[in-house]
Order: structure tokens, then sequence, then C-alpha cells
């Protein structure tokens, strides 16, 4: 097949099938047709940075990785994968400069949440309190591990434990609301502690309303 040129240029490259590309440069400036190199990829410098639109490469475009790796930056600023760590550990910087790594993790101090102390039987924590009304029928206003108020007769009390103490030599502290009242117990077994309160001007048992008991040990 043979073409005429036709002397108008747009018309001749129509002819041709070759469009607007017959008359474009190849190179990097704008309008230019980008060429690839010797390894079939596009010359760097070719596009710049202000040639790609933000928020355009998806991650279908990114290199595919293994799961649990992570991206980071070496010491020169170029793209850098974390290398993937093991069950439990932990991401570790490793300082300027230096990529960070999946580290196990360093052991810690003791768990000292209350949940673990109370659960572990730890003697800094309260194992047993109760605020209760001995006057009329014993009621407990609000305790922990306290099961019942057993009512001996006036001014004399049983508190039942819900957990038993460890042992029989556990500390307990105790309180009376009233005015010239006052309240006192003993560690009477590792299930049951008897709480006594009298009247300070004759030491007479007398019945509080008001009457608090706080107990520590294993």
């Amino acid at each position: 097949m043979s073409v005429q040129y036709s002397g108008d240029a747009a018309t001749t490259r129509t002819s041709l099938g070759l469009g607007d590309a017959a008359t474009k440069t190849t190179g990097t400036a704008s309008g230019n047709i980008p060429v690839l190199d010797g390894s079939g990829q596009i010359a760097s410098g070719v596009l710049s940075n202000a040639a790609v639109a933000d928020n355009a490469i998806t991650l279908a475009k990114m290199a595919h990785g293994t799961d649990g790796e992570l991206i980071t930056y070496d010491a020169t600023g170029a793209p850098a994968n974390v290398a993937v760590g093991t069950s439990g550990q932990v991401l570790t910087s490793g300082g300027a400069g230096v990529a960070p790594t999946f580290q196990t993790a360093a052991g810690g101090g003791a768990d000292t949440s209350l949940s673990n102390l109370s659960a572990t039987g730890e003697q800094m924590v309260c194992q047993a309190w109760v605020n209760f009304d001995g006057t009329g029928t014993v009621a407990i206003n609000d305790s922990h591990n306290v099961s019942s108020i057993t009512d001996n007769g006036t001014g004399n009390y049983n508190v039942n434990f819900t957990t038993a103490m460890g042992n029989g030599e556990y500390a307990v502290a105790t309180n009376a609301e009233s005015h010239n009242r006052s309240a006192g117990a003993k560690t009477t077994s590792t299930t049951t502690s008897l709480v006594e309160c009298w009247r300070d001007s004759d030491a007479a048992y007398y019945d509080l309303d008001g009457i608090h008991a706080i107990y520590f040990g294993d």
C-alpha cells in the first residue's frame, strides 16, 4: 500500500493511522513521549512526583508481600520491609536509622492489677470487708467476700466469709459510726470473725446501726 503525502501533515498521519504520536518528541519534557529503557521500564526522572495524582495509587498497584510484613524506611530513606514476627512478639524500635523488628516482649514486673492480686491471694489486697446495720434484724449494707452476719446477741456478731481466709492470722480493723460507741473484732477462725460493739461510757454491749470491718491476709 502506498500513501501519498497530501501536503497536510494531519491528513497524512490519519491516512497512516499514526495519530498525533508521529509528531511527538521523545523525552521527559511536557508533551514528550517517554521511552522505555533497556529493561523495558520507564527511565528514572521521566515521571515526576507531581505527575502522579494524589491518592491515586491503589493497593492493587503495589508489589505483593508476605502477610504480616510491615513497610518502613531504611537508613537511605528507601522503602523497606519489616520481616514477619512470631505470635506474641511486639514491634520494637531499633532507634534512629535502624529499621524496627518484631521481638519477644521483655519480661515486665509482676501483674499488680487488683483482679490478679486478689485472685492470687496477695496480702496487700483487702480480702473481705463489710458495712452492716446491727440493730433489729441485722442487715448488710454492702460487702465483699462476706456471705452473712450472725446476730449472737446485743452488740455481738459473727462476720461469715464467703471464701475462707488462708489462715487464722489475718488482720482486721473495725469502726463504729455512732458517737461514743466503739467496735472491735477477733480473728475467730478462717471462716468467721467475731465483731463486738459497746458503749464507751460503761463498756456495755450495744447494738449499732453502722458497723464496719475490713480484713487483710492470705
